[in-house]
């Protein structure tokens, strides 16, 4: 018998008891909750841990002032941005490999066609496009820090078997520590969504 429950005020929604993982109704009911609570944890599929943090209900938090101030703020991402992060003292050979892909701009605000708006940032968001360097990087700090708030955030505990759901548009996700000897074997699959972001 299918049970659920809920990991997490803001988000989430774990999944026990599948029997069939094509069963119309199963699909149906997953689909629903995906869409509103962002990362659908289905225990024992066979198909660590992982933190995840909704920028859905980041947003629809942020003080009314700052949601004006963000809305017409785009932001550049980049591979470099992201691996400064790990080496951040790389030599000029490794710094010009990384610079060899090239950035892309979006908006700082994901305003949904379904109405909901999701902050789009995370390790490759560079910079604020035609902003200071230090307040774009004060600023490039401070949303993540104001996403992964315990109230938007939950933390899913890998078992072997676990499958894991998550709508990457609206959610910010990082491993967490694990002991490196340990035996993991992770297999991700990305399915391409409907809706541009421009």
């Amino acid at each position: 018998m299918i049970e659920t429950k809920v990991p997490s005020p803001s988000l989430g929604v774990e999944v026990t008891g599948v029997g069939d993982p094509l069963d119309d109704e199963l699909i149906s009911r997953c689909t629903k909750a995906l869409k509103w609570r962002g990362v659908l944890p289905i225990r024992g599929l066979h198909l660590g841990g992982t933190e995840f943090a909704s920028t859905y209900a980041a947003y629809e938090n942020l003080p009314e002032p700052d949601r004006k101030r963000y809305d017409d703020l785009r932001v550049v991402h980049s591979l470099e941005a992201a691996q400064r992060l790990v080496n951040p003292d790389p030599d000029e050979k490794l710094l010009a490999s990384w610079r060899t892909v090239p950035t892309h701009e979006t908006p700082l605000v994901w305003r949904r066609r379904d109405g909901r708006c999701s902050l789009v940032i995370g390790a490759t968001a560079d910079h604020i496009a035609g902003m200071e360097r230090a307040e774009s990087r004060a600023l490039l700090d401070e949303l993540p820090a104001w996403c992964t708030q315990e109230r938007f955030r939950s933390a899913h505990d890998w078992r072997v078997g676990d499958f894991v759901m998550w709508d990457n548009t609206g959610m910010l996700h990082r491993a967490l520590p694990y002991d490196p000897s340990s035996e993991r074997t992770l297999h991700r699959t990305t399915v391409v969504g409907d809706e541009a972001l421009v």
